[in-house]
């Protein structure tokens, strides 16, 4: 269904949504059992600024996330992620939940930091792909960047992933990394270590400071170009082993983050942002723990609508999704609206834009000729029954 452009259609009409997200990451718990040096919530640095123990405790509820995976197998949704502000194997439903994606004909993710994962449970359940969180590529460093884990967590970390890479229905092993002042000059190891372990691709990415706590662990501009240095070799290194090496996911957003004009003060994708439309409102959502559902990584403040008030479907295409639509298909970030979500910082669905322009780019003049035709019968067909409805 999508390969025929009803996203593309509703992103031509501007702001109307004819299909569900193609991907929906979803918080399913706050709860985490890390404290990841640079993450936003559970940071040691963080103090007073650190998560109040509420949102700590945010989960949701297991009958409102089978619902919701219930009605995106409806209206199109392609890919569920499990994700977010805690760690979603502390859900006490997730290998049920992951199951259910399965059922529904849906394709499974999870980012973890697999501390607590059971190999043969995450294979049992079907799960299609796991990135895992890892920053390190040694237990030293994993106690580094992970102040609260002792020297046996990294090699029980890698042992679920040797079984997991071993197996023959073996989902696809991404590795996360955030670099850091401290784990940055052991970005080849990282790569090493996704070799060693036989995994699928590695996605490197840079600290998203929160001011005045994490702001220290930024890297210099000496640093920036040593790690650019060092991703052109992992490249060439990459290249030479053949199509059984690790790729590297969204290499080209790194490296742009690496050289960007704004890098030294945290804005990485200052200039980038609004090189293209933010069509995210067309692909993608966020399912917060709390219920809320907001329209991507970021906008965590711009809250749509709750699950627990209302189903999914009745908020991805109400009004209220419609207005958020609109303004990010044709307004610059420097907009006021754009303030809290702070697009210019990190955009982390720059990725998924990119993708979306390149599809419609393909079409050429003649196949959105031909797109903006089908796109008068679907506004025909829509105007048609609302009339009735009225009637």
């Amino acid at each position: 269904m999508r390969d025929l452009g009803p996203d593309l259609l509703g992103a031509l009409q501007g702001e109307r949504a004819f299909v569900g997200p193609e991907h929906v990451v979803v918080d399913l718990t706050n709860r985490c059992n890390t404290n990841c040096i640079a993450c936003w919530t559970y940071s040691p640095l963080l103090r007073d600024k650190a998560a109040p123990v509420t949102w700590k405790k945010q989960e949701l509820p297991g009958p409102v996330a089978s619902r919701l995976i219930d009605d995106l197998a409806v209206i199109g949704t392609r890919r569920v992620r499990f994700t977010g502000g805690g760690e979603p194997m502390l859900h006490p439903g997730f290998h049920d939940l992951v199951r259910r994606i399965k059922d529904r004909g849906l394709v499974a993710q999870a980012t973890t930091n697999l501390i607590v994962a059971d190999a043969g449970k995450l294979l049992a359940s079907g799960i299609d792909e796991i990135t895992a969180s890892l920053w390190a590529s040694n237990a030293s460093m994993y106690t580094r960047t992970h102040p609260n884990q002792g020297p046996a967590t990294f090699p029980r970390i890698r042992r679920t992933i040797e079984e997991l890479a071993a197996s023959p229905r073996r989902p696809r092993l991404t590795f996360a990394n955030v670099l850091s002042r401290i784990n940055f000059h052991e970005l080849e190891q990282m790569y090493d270590f996704a070799v060693e372990v036989k995994a699928d691709a590695v996605y490197f990415t840079l600290v998203d400071p929160v001011q005045d706590r994490t702001e220290g662990l930024m890297l210099t501009a000496a640093e920036r170009l040593q790690t650019l240095e060092a991703t052109r070799r992992i490249l060439t290194r990459a290249e030479a082993l053949g199509p059984t090496a690790p790729q590297l996911d969204a290499v080209g957003e790194f490296m742009g983050r690496l050289a960007g004009q704004g890098a030294a003060a945290g804005f990485y994708d200052a200039v980038r942002v609004d090189e293209l439309p933010c069509t995210i409102g067309w692909t993608f959502a966020r399912i917060l723990a709390g219920g809320d559902v907001v329209p991507c990584c970021r906008a965590v403040a711009v809250r749509l609508g709750n699950l627990n008030e209302l189903a999914f479907p009745e908020i991805w295409f109400s009004s209220k999704y419609d207005a958020f639509r609109k303004k990010a298909l044709a307004t610059k970030k420097s907009d006021p609206y754009f303030k809290e979500i702070d697009c210019y910082r990190m955009c982390d669905n720059l990725m998924h834009n990119r993708q979306f322009d390149a599809r419609m780019k393909v079409l050429g003049p003649e196949g959105l000729a031909a797109l903006r035709t089908r796109l008068d019968g679907y506004l025909e067909a829509a105007a048609r029954l609302e009339r009735e409805v009225a009637a």
